[in-house]
């Protein structure tokens, strides 16, 4: 689980230019920007520790290290618009408006599960920053859980699309969540700030339409098999939000499930595609999409060679999708 989760990172890393937006920065003032590089020479050594150790207890006594570390360091005047670019399994994701950004990543656990940590930096003068607390392993129905910094839907975020109804503006994220030791997520998410200025995860925004019947939902997920290359991401020659379509070996071949409710683990692509389109100021559900391009730099994207030894670690270039 750790090689499948380390891939998706590099792959994120690769897309990042291509997916996200990033704070249109002033210069830096020199003497903050040597205090944010030495700190990141820190950083840089707890989150490499959080990911690459062999033991839980290590794993765990550098997130929390790497935690009072962030904090320390995103006090340094200028914070926000330093990218902390030599933190590889850190995603950091900005608004396109600039308002904030997102910083989120993921702790192994001795039971192959992760649970994911992030914050919300504003883009302000003195430092605000909203810590998120995965509340997922107790959150029921999430796709129809409003959740709080508190009650959050823990995930690594890779993309921020606004959409503004009347005065108020909706996020749209994308995130990836490894779930256990054989099923991967995808989330698309929407955040809003309430009126005191908190965060809140989760609008009915989502029309969802499965086999005839549609319904409102706050998020929307897909849940698939470990090893398969699944996108999902806001497509922006088509303006849609473009996400594979998912299969089970069964459905394929045109026989009945083995069971009412297939497992994530059981699912692929098909090589068709879904896709939501931004109408009435919602999400609206397409059931097809056809001639899907993506028109950016090829990016590698992690595939599985069939073989019981490993097969995660190679790549195939593709044109960027994720």
């Amino acid at each position: 689980m750790k090689r499948v989760f380390i891939i998706f990172i590099i792959t994120l890393i690769c897309c990042s230019a291509v997916y996200s937006q990033t704070a249109v920065a002033p210069t830096i003032h020199p003497e903050n920007l040597k205090k944010l590089r030495i700190q990141e020479d820190s950083l840089r050594q707890f989150s490499d520790s959080m990911t690459f150790a062999d033991e839980d207890g290590l794993r765990s006594n550098a997130c929390f290290s790497f935690i009072k570390k962030l904090v320390h360091t995103l006090k340094t005047p200028q914070s926000f618009y330093y990218h902390f670019d030599s933190l590889k399994t850190i995603s950091t994701v900005y608004s396109p408006d600039n308002k904030f950004r997102i910083i989120t990543w993921g702790l192994l656990r001795h039971n192959g599960t992760y649970r994911y940590y992030g914050a919300i930096q504003m883009n302000t003068l003195n430092l605000k920053l909203f810590a998120l607390f995965d509340y997922s392993p107790l959150i029921r129905n999430a796709e129809d859980t409003v959740c709080t910094k508190d009650s959050w839907f823990g995930c690594m975020y890779y993309n921020i699309v606004p959409k503004i109804v009347g005065t108020k503006t909706y996020y749209t994220l994308f995130g990836w969540k490894a779930q256990n030791p054989r099923v991967i997520k995808k989330i698309i998410d929407v955040l809003t700030f309430d009126k005191n200025k908190n965060p809140v995860f989760g609008a009915p925004l989502i029309y969802y339409t499965a086999s005839t019947k549609t319904k409102i939902i706050n998020r929307f997920i897909i849940e698939f098999n470990k090893s398969a290359t699944v996108s999902m991401n806001y497509n922006e020659d088509m303006q849609m939000i473009v996400f594979d379509h998912l299969v089970t070996k069964s459905e394929a071949d045109g026989k009945p499930e083995k069971s009412l409710k297939p497992k994530g683990y059981e699912y692929f692509p098909d090589g068709t595609y879904e896709a939501f389109e931004w109408k009435n100021n919602r999400w609206e559900y397409v059931e097809t999409v056809k001639n899907v391009q993506y028109n950016s730099a090829p990016t590698p994207v992690p595939f599985f060679d069939g073989k019981k030894s490993g097969g995660y670690m190679k790549t195939k270039t593709v044109k960027s999708q994720k």
